[in-house]
């Protein structure tokens, strides 16, 4: 099981353990904002005012194949004053402004994990943007603040394989006076 993912946003399509299928598309112009002012506390991945996939996000077991598409300009953007506590804590991150993948078979959610296949695609100036004032406290891994695959994000159990394809000019940037805390893995 998943704990709470609070004032999370997803871009313009989103797959939790389906299987898609993209050809000779185009993503332009979409954008994921996470939500500001959120607190969220659980037992496995917490989430508060987090932004993932600003076109596409991939979870829990997905399988996402992608050919001969563009992505231009699309955003992932964290909120701002966000709190997440627990062992995988996430607090105004902007994960993934072209693609997000991952949350699959990672040892917590008890799910297969996630495949992408990328074929002659072209990723141009996406941006991945985190949040500002933001908290995580974590036992595993605390990410705060965090911007992060400004073309693509592969995460936390999730399997990449990307061929003739271009990513050209995907910045990511971390917010602004963010804290990130606890036992574990800590970036902020």
């Amino acid at each position: 099981a998943v704990d709470p993912s609070v004032d999370e946003s997803y871009g313009a399509v989103a797959s939790f353990g389906g299987n898609l299928t993209v050809a000779g598309s185009t993503f332009a112009h979409t954008k994921s904002v996470g939500g500001n002012n959120a607190i969220a506390t659980g037992f496995d991945i917490v989430e508060a005012g987090v932004a993932e996939g600003g076109a596409i996000c991939n979870e829990f077991g997905g399988s996402l194949t992608l050919s001969s598409s563009n992505f231009d300009d699309n955003q992932a953007i964290g909120g701002n004053n966000d709190s997440a506590t627990g062992p995988i804590a996430h607090a105004g991150a902007g994960f993934g402004a072209g693609i997000f993948s991952g949350f699959g078979g990672n040892g917590i959610t008890g799910i297969g994990p996630d495949t992408l296949t990328v074929t002659s695609s072209l990723f141009t100036q996406n941006t991945a943007q985190g949040g500002n004032d933001n908290t995580a406290t974590a036992s595993v891994i605390a990410l705060s603040g965090v911007g992060t695959g400004g073309g693509i994000m592969n995460y936390a159990g999730s399997s990449a394989s990307i061929s003739g394809s271009a990513l050209i000019g995907n910045p990511s940037t971390g917010g602004n006076n963010n804290t990130a805390a606890g036992s574990g893995t800590a970036f902020a």
